[in-house]
């Protein structure tokens, strides 16, 4: 007996598609044709992979293309140099997968979820990135307004500035500081001296007046605590002003992570529109469980995309579901694909290596889930059972019709001979179909030296048997 699994290399148009919507998602790349909408683009894609959906050479390369294009987009990100270690690790994983890949020896599936948990790792470098600019920006900002009162105040922005980006945020923080304490030290004001305790004072008034322009109804909540900072001591301004840093971050990662989910959840609704455009007219793909999941998941998408924040744990659910959801799609796209070809070329087959079909229904009867009978062309008593499960795994089964299931030795020297001429012919029927971009993978094969041929009493005996019974009951 053979257990196999048609299209187990060939199947990997659905990953391929969804991993690609979650690299360009991730990225804003899609390398295509600039001038159509997202939309069309999507449609674009999926008829060019199904399309060529028995040339695995083809799939690997659209595939390797779109980890190459990511791998490209990750290496041109500047980021802070505290960040450097994630990146060259998303980078290495990448150049894995995209080796992986080209050598055409790996699991499409697990190809994708290392993908997702890079695309993921990618969107935390990146907010983590962006939070980092804007605290630099944001210091830079203040050392540039103090510096106006203070002697080569100018000279030491403009030196600072050439060197932003290779400063860190502690870099910056300490040069403010230092440069605080020399305007409160040189007390340099038109009317009088300053305290540190102003200093505190200023630096709450600009955290929150930047947590105002960030997002006014988060401010209105927040600003109870901040009320009448002038009667307080400057132990408690103190621990005021962290924790106003930490709700200004709070707000800012808050928003970043939404800017960057809400243009990647832009990128999977076009993603599913364009799939549903690709399959509008499919009849039999709407009646499935899968086009209503879809609409909902679409939904879905929409319903985030309007919403005020979306944060991370919310983003990445969407994400696994959407992964989950194309992929079923796509695969059942393929399966049926598959059905149909082996449908049209398994008949050619079988007639090549002399299996004569009287019943041309058979095939069709075998695409159905049903079993079917295959009679051997050098032997009258032998047949192979053939079965076709829904999930595109095949059995064959070698089998002799008998009229008493006890053999002799002789006979048993007959069932070896047939099955060894079987494995022959099952080997040509593999490579033919190879041949015709049906591409099968051995799950279980039994050689016939390791089980005895399956025997089956004839119709016609099993009905003598049960009259002998009756009579014997009788």
């Amino acid at each position: 007996m053979s257990v196999l699994s048609l299209g187990a290399i060939l199947l990997i148009g659905g990953v391929l598609a969804t991993t690609t919507a979650l690299l360009v998602a991730g990225t804003g790349t899609l390398l295509i044709v600039s001038s159509q909408n997202e939309r069309d683009k999507y449609r674009s894609l999926f008829d060019d992979i199904n399309s060529n959906i028995t040339d695995q050479y083809k799939q690997r390369e659209i595939l390797l293309e779109k980890i190459n294009d990511f791998s490209k987009v990750v290496r041109d990100l500047k980021v802070d140099k505290k960040l450097d270690y994630q990146r060259e690790s998303i980078l290495n994983r990448t150049d894995r997968l995209s080796r992986s890949v080209e050598s055409g020896n790996f699991d499409p599936y697990e190809i994708q979820s290392q993908i997702n948990q890079i695309i993921k790792d990618y969107n935390e470098l990146v907010i983590n990135n962006n939070i980092l600019k804007s605290q630099k920006r944001e210091l830079f900002d203040r050392i540039q307004k103090i510096s106006e009162s203070i002697q080569e105040g100018k000279n030491r922005v403009y030196e600072i500035q050439k060197k932003l980006e290779d400063l860190s945020v502690e870099e910056l923080q300490s040069t403010l500081d230092s440069l605080e304490e020399e305007y409160v030290r040189n007390s340099i004001s038109i009317l009088r001296g300053i305290s540190s305790k102003e200093i505190i004072l200023q630096r709450l008034n600009m955290i929150l007046e930047s947590i105002k322009n960030i997002d006014s109804e988060y401010y209105q909540e927040i600003i109870p605590k901040y009320r009448d900072l002038e009667k307080l001591d400057e132990t408690y301004l103190k621990i005021l002003l962290d924790q106003a840093n930490l709700d200004l971050y709070q707000i800012k990662i808050k928003t970043i992570r939404t800017e960057i989910y809400f243009n990647q959840l832009k990128q999977y609704a076009s993603f599913i529109k364009g799939f549903i455009d690709f399959i509008q007219n499919d009849r039999e793909f709407k009646i499935t469980t899968y086009y209503p999941s879809l609409l909902k998941l679409l939904q879905k998408v929409e319903d985030l995309l309007a919403s005020k924040y979306i944060d991370k744990e919310q983003f990445e659910n969407l994400q696994d579901e959407f992964s989950s959801l194309m992929n079923a799609s796509q695969k059942y796209l393929e399966y049926r694909y598959i059905r149909q070809s082996l449908k049209e070329k398994l008949k050619d087959t079988l007639d090549k290596l002399g299996y004569q079909l009287i019943d041309h229904s058979i095939i069709e009867q075998l695409t159905k889930g049903e079993v079917i009978y295959l009679d051997l062309p050098y032997s009258q008593d032998y047949k192979v059972q053939v079965k076709l499960t829904e999930d595109n795994q095949i059995y064959f089964r070698l089998v002799k019709f008998v009229d008493h299931l006890s053999q002799s030795e002789y006979e048993k020297q007959r069932d070896m001979e047939i099955a060894k001429q079987w494995c022959k012919d099952y080997d040509k029927i593999l490579e033919m179909l190879k041949s015709y971009g049906i591409i099968i993978e051995n799950f279980q094969r039994v050689e016939p030296e390791e089980a005895e041929i399956v025997y089956i009493l004839r119709e016609e005996k099993k009905k003598e048997r049960v009259q002998e019974k009756y009579m014997q009951l009788e």
